[in-house]
């Protein structure tokens, strides 16, 4: 237990190139019903939640000095434990930059918003991951300054490497993410902040009441952002109608 309750799970940490850790508030607690830490860059907990048990992931990915295969085998195993989840949440440090959304992508994974233009090979391969075990991530869904995108500030050089992932599902709603710049933790990388709406699994709204829910949160999103034109616009009103379904 953390000063003032709080619970922490932890695994690794020996090394600074290793160790994850996931902080339950202590008002949580008791919602924890298991956890288990897979490697010194892996762990996932079980919280109940409304009805539901949903699983946290927390990662912390090789950087690109490591070889790939150990990448390969961390996503191994993460898709060995989302599999059969419908209620899954994934923090962590990816080492990978996704950049802008491509040609290819379509619109259910990637919001269209990044720092930076160009994805790399690491980034190739979490969008790869993403897209076929249908995440959304929620730092691309939200334009933001940069200073509330950049994930990871060294000197005068700031990228996006870190990624909150929820797993596509109608009953969850993603209202906003973006980086806590005011937020201290002694550390290059950045607080990345996201606010969920979940809903209850005996949830009774209709069909009719979820889509008047979903349209009011779709002219939130967009009051604020200024399309480059026609075509753009029409291309973000259709992938909002789509994030939420």
């Amino acid at each position: 237990l953390l000063p003032g309750g709080h619970l922490m799970l932890a695994a690794g940490g020996r090394t600074p190139s290793r160790g994850v850790a996931l902080i339950i508030n202590k008002r949580h607690r008791k919602k924890l019903k298991g956890w288990r830490a897979v490697s010194e860059r892996f762990l996932w907990a079980d919280l109940a939640w409304k009805g539901r048990t949903c699983r946290i992931l927390v990662v912390y990915m090789p950087t690109m000095g490591h070889p790939e295969d150990e990448v390969d085998l961390l996503y191994e195993q993460i898709t060995a434990a989302v599999q059969g989840k419908d209620a899954v949440f994934i923090l962590g440090d990816f080492n990978a930059v996704i950049g802008r959304r491509e040609a290819m992508d379509g619109m259910l994974w990637h919001g269209g918003f990044s720092l930076e233009e160009e994805r790399n090979a690491r980034g190739r391969k979490l969008a790869t991951w993403t897209s076929s075990m249908d995440f959304i991530l929620a730092n691309t869904l939200f334009m933001k300054e940069a200073h509330r995108t950049a994930t990871h500030v060294r000197g005068r050089f700031a990228r996006v490497i870190d990624y909150i992932m929820v797993k596509r599902a109608r009953w969850v709603k993603i209202v906003d993410c973006e980086v806590e710049d005011d937020f201290a933790i002694n550390s290059d990388h950045r607080l990345l902040a996201c606010t969920l709406i979940i809903a209850g699994s005996s949830s009774q709204q209709s069909p009719q009441s979820l889509r008047r829910m979903q349209r009011k949160e779709n002219k939130k999103t967009l009051k604020h952002w200024k399309p480059v034109n026609e075509d753009q616009y029409c291309e973000e009103v259709e992938w909002l109608s789509l994030i939420h379904i």
